[in-house]
């Protein structure tokens, strides 16, 4: 009997990525993602260090009091910790504003920020910022590790942190380190910063409404297939990923693997 191919998501969930993972050099710091204060405390056993929080949803961040045990439970064991914060609307803006007053106590920890009115937030608190994928931008469209050799191919693997001028712009915001994709056929990872690497999903694309679902049952992970593209795509809340279970060979020149378990939320 023929068996069914093993899909990234099934492969994710079985563990498989995360071994490849702990095959990488001890210089590379192995982190854990999650929106779960409960998953982050379960995974300091086996990981450097957690992210916690959310990239798109401004809905799934854990509260302050939650943070407030993870963050910690890190320091206790001399494990790394980053706040994740989302894409913002006014009324998350306002809650993330709490939040960060809430932690201020434990300044100075990693904010990873998708949103650029966090780096005003982060900076009253006295935290350090890291600027996270949405606001890096990478092209990543699974497609384009196709396209043709050459100058085109050149262009499709440029980020916004090939641009003098946005290296500039997070340089004045005080970023020293960044989030990438780990994006099918990209380029070297950027010199200027030290580079957290997101390990196996990719993220594609977001929006900020989840066309009227019920909070109450997000989580779910949906698989949307066409005959035009190479991946299977994976959406989750209000983000779409696709699986890339190949580490680059410029991983060992990452600071952090940072590594999902499910497709972020």
């Amino acid at each position: 009997m023929r068996r069914n191919k093993t899909t990234g998501i099934e492969a994710a969930r079985a563990g498989r990525y995360e071994s490849l993972v702990a095959l990488l050099p001890a210089s590379v710091k192995k982190v854990f993602l999650t929106s779960s204060p409960r998953e982050a405390l379960g995974a300091l056993d086996r990981f450097d260090g957690v992210h916690l929080g959310a990239e798109f949803c401004a809905r799934r961040m854990p509260r302050a009091s939650e943070i407030r045990v993870v963050l910690e439970e890190c320091r206790r064991r001399g494990k790394l910790f980053s706040l994740v914060t989302p894409v913002m609307d006014d009324p998350g803006a306002a809650r993330m504003k709490r939040i960060l007053n809430a932690l201020g106590e434990y300044a100075p920890f990693d904010v990873v920020i998708n949103d650029y009115g966090t780096f005003d937030l982060a900076a009253g608190a006295g935290l350090v910022p890291v600027a996270g994928r949405v606001i890096i931008k990478q092209k990543s469209d699974p497609r384009l590790a196709a396209a043709p050799r050459g100058t085109v191919r050149g262009l499709l693997k440029q980020t916004s942190c090939d641009n003098t001028e946005f290296r500039a712009l997070l340089a004045g915001l005080g970023v020293k380190r960044i989030e990438m994709d780990n994006v099918p056929g990209a380029g070297p990872l950027p010199e200027d910063f030290s580079v957290s690497l997101h390990f196996p999903y990719v993220f594609l694309t977001m929006k900020m409404t989840c066309g009227g679902a019920d909070c109450r049952s997000c989580g779910g992970t949906f698989v949307l297939k066409s005959p035009r593209l190479p991946v299977e795509l994976l959406l989750r809340g209000n983000a779409q990923f696709y699986v890339n279970g190949r580490l680059p060979e410029t991983a060992g020149g990452a600071g952090r693997i940072v590594f999902s378990a499910e497709p972020p939320a």
